[in-house]
């Protein structure tokens, strides 16, 4: 399951908000073992539970409506926010393959060029396989999805930011739905 919405205000915030990125504290993760690839340019994932960095405080107020929306639109009836981070990519710079914690991921594509190669996902069925994103997407997908970010190629920055969520519950609507075509009480 994949879910993907653009931010209404994308255009609207994008430079403040890279701005705020920018002037806060980041720094480089490069990791080289048997299970991690990483050569991330900047991240404040060290902090990903401080919701008082500047740019979160200003990221929220458009991103939590929002989050609301694309979890209601899949059937749930709330979320939580569990930790929030932003992740830049310049040429050479990747993320190797990982799974995150909590129920669901998501990416927001924040500055993403056409030229800069997209989130991959790898499942034994699909095999791997980039996610349809643009930038001013959030995508969502279940948090033990395999997933990397494939190394940048071509002299250009990504940032993107990050987050893990817990669903809260089935909508009352979607439960009538369930319970109208049968699904609910296991026919």
């Amino acid at each position: 399951m994949i879910i993907r919405l653009p931010l209404e205000k994308h255009k609207e915030i994008k430079s403040d908000l890279l701005k705020h990125i920018n002037d806060g504290w980041a720094e480089p993760k490069q990791c080289r073992d048997k299970y991690y690839n990483d050569n991330i340019t900047k991240t404040d994932w060290d902090m990903a539970n401080d919701y008082e960095r500047p740019w979160v405080k200003y990221f929220l107020p458009f991103f939590e409506p929002h989050l609301l929306k694309m979890t209601q639109e899949s059937g749930y009836a709330n979320y939580e926010i569990f930790e929030i981070w932003f992740q830049t990519y310049h040429q050479n710079s990747t993320h190797g393959w990982h799974i995150h914690g909590r129920n669901f991921t998501g990416v927001y594509y924040v500055d993403f060029s056409e030229d800069c190669p997209k989130t991959e996902i790898y499942t034994r069925e699909l095999g791997v396989f980039p996610i349809n994103a643009n930038e001013g997407d959030i995508v969502m997908f279940p948090s033990h999805t395999m997933h990397r970010a494939p190394k940048v190629e071509v002299d250009k920055k990504k940032t993107i930011i990050s987050f893990n969520v817990e669903m809260k519950g089935i909508l009352d609507s979607e439960l009538a739905m369930m319970e109208n075509t049968g699904i609910l009480n296991g026919r």
